[in-house]
């Protein structure tokens, strides 16, 4: 009786002593063993992994195409009429201004033009003078830029307070006659004879008053629109 009672008495004292064991165990591990961060499944991702960000679409830029610029309607050279002796006579000089049948006469008087002249030399434009006439008979047609459409060479006389003497050069712009250089400064002591040969102009000067002065003879080209003494 008292061996089986000892017996029980040892075995529920073991009980209590893992009971009591058991409990401090559990404590000691809630104190020293840190929470771990479970991560949730992602949207559209694996348990426990962020998904990888996805750049953005690069946007497609819009490419627009201009219209197209029509080009300046220009006739060819084969398609340009000569230029008339009518034309040049009702052609434009330097200024713009028209003649008609061969003179150009400023309306209003000397005063007038000297206003208007004075008008563009402040805006950096070339002077015209208020007389123009140019020698009817005179007229010669050559090509003197090789583009196939003759240009016009044409003496005239002009008054600027005194006279003088020029050569002018008619360009052909589809059928009009536009002067597009001059010279200005022939002697006027002489009559001069217009020739052209080869894209040269040649304007060969005699005097018949004055027997001191020997014949002249004066060439020039065209270079770049311009007149261009030899």
């Amino acid at each position: 009786m008292n061996k089986g009672f000892s017996t029980v008495l040892g075995v529920v004292i073991v009980l209590l002593v893992g009971a009591v064991g058991f409990v401090l165990w559990q404590q000691y591990i809630g104190k020293n063993v840190e929470p771990q961060n479970v991560q949730l499944p992602q949207a559209g991702g694996q348990v426990g992994v962020s998904p990888v960000p996805q750049p953005a679409p690069t946007p497609q830029a819009v490419i627009s195409t201009p219209h197209p610029i029509a080009p300046t309607p220009q006739n060819s050279p084969a398609s340009i009429p000569q230029l008339t002796k009518a034309q040049v006579l009702n052609g434009y000089d330097l200024c713009g201004n028209q003649f008609k049948n061969g003179v150009f006469e400023f309306h209003g008087g000397y005063q007038a033009w000297s206003e208007w002249d004075l008008s563009r030399y402040k805006e950096g434009k070339i002077s015209c003078p208020p007389y123009e006439e140019i020698f009817k008979d005179q007229l010669i047609f050559a090509d003197l830029d090789n583009d196939g459409v003759f240009e016009a060479i044409a003496p005239f006389n002009f008054a600027v307070g005194s006279s003088g003497q020029g050569l002018y050069v008619f360009k052909n712009v589809n059928g009009v006659a536009y002067a597009i250089d001059a010279d200005i400064n022939l002697d006027k002591r002489y009559t001069y004879t217009v020739s052209a040969n080869n894209n040269i102009i040649v304007a060969d000067g005699v005097n018949n008053y004055d027997i001191g002065l020997a014949p002249i003879k004066i060439s020039y080209r065209i270079a770049n629109g311009k007149l261009v003494k030899q």
